[in-house]
């Protein structure tokens, strides 16, 4: 029960104003079907967890925690630094009107 708990735990706290919630709220708005905006949300999120997990389980348990949280923290500031520079280039352009 407790990696249950635990993964409940950190996806509910890094999910927390995520892109993923913010478009949820934007379709609702947009539609007005809640319950239907909700099922299709936890539809994709079902399938793309189903799908990380189970390759996760096969291709990445025998590798050395180590390595998977270098790797993860690599491609999370590979991705952060993404952002920074897509919205620094936006800002530029809005500065410079080009």
């Amino acid at each position: 029960m407790e990696p249950f708990i635990t993964v409940f735990l950190a996806t509910f706290i890094a999910e927390i104003g995520d892109k993923t919630q913010l478009t949820a709220l934007a379709l609702t708005a947009t539609f007005g079907t809640p319950l239907t905006v909700f099922s299709g949300a936890m539809l994709g999120q079902a399938l793309i967890h189903g799908i990380t997990s189970l390759l996760g389980a096969r291709y990445l348990s025998p590798l050395p925690d180590r390595f998977l949280r270098l790797a993860a923290l690599l491609i999370f500031f590979f991705f952060g630094l993404l952002m920074i520079y897509g919205g620094l280039q936006g800002m530029l352009r809005r500065v410079t009107g080009c």
